[in-house]
């Protein structure tokens, strides 16, 4: 392909408005401390990532941290906490993890793919 046909490809990727359909397959619904969220599932995160306004929801703890989180095409985000060891649910499967608690502006929660695997 060449560079244009690049350009051309990634103009036609757009942010998609409106509700979100059963069969999207980039969210998920996850139990998060015994109570429901939906997650956005992201091949390309480092981290599984979390809003302060949804862990507080969530009930959970959390330790302060002065880090900064890094995303594409955005200057760092203070980062508010970790949250350790976090009880979560996907289908049958049980287990836990750590979240980032962090300022997000499109997604309340954030997976990384390797946390799928």
């Amino acid at each position: 392909m060449t560079q244009f046909g690049l350009i051309g490809l990634c103009g036609a990727i757009t942010k998609q408005l409106g509700k979100l359909r059963e069969y999207d397959t980039q969210y998920v619904n996850i139990m998060i401390n015994g109570r429901p969220a939906r997650a956005m599932v992201d091949t390309g995160a480092e981290a599984n990532i979390i809003t302060k306004t949804e862990a507080t929801r969530l009930g959970l703890s959390y330790s302060p941290s002065n880090a900064q989180l890094k995303t594409v095409n955005a200057p760092p985000t203070p980062v508010c906490g970790v949250a350790h060891g976090v009880s979560i649910t996907l289908g049958k499967w049980q287990g836990k993890t750590n979240f980032i608690v962090a300022l997000l502006d499109l997604f309340d929660i954030i997976h990384r793919q390797e946390f799928f695997q």
